[in-house]
């Protein structure tokens, strides 16, 4: 996610995390409950609308995150 994904990082920053100009993101956690991630050295937890049960779960919840407004 980290080297393959840093826009959608820089994305989840800013729409869920309130950074405003958030210059480097990296995700340093997840567990079925939230998203962990280090933004300009500043850890930030991401909660999720609810709990995710697998992988294929967590990456739609991710994939719906980016896509909403």
């Amino acid at each position: 996610m980290n080297k393959d994904h840093k826009d959608a990082l820089i994305s989840f920053a800013t729409r869920y995390g309130g950074i405003l100009q958030p210059n480097q993101a990296k995700m340093i956690e997840l567990t079925p409950v939230e998203m962990k991630l280090e933004v300009d050295e500043e850890i930030i937890e991401i909660p999720f609308n609810h709990t995710l049960i697998d992988s294929a779960d967590a990456h739609r919840t991710l994939v719906e995150m980016l896509k909403t407004p």
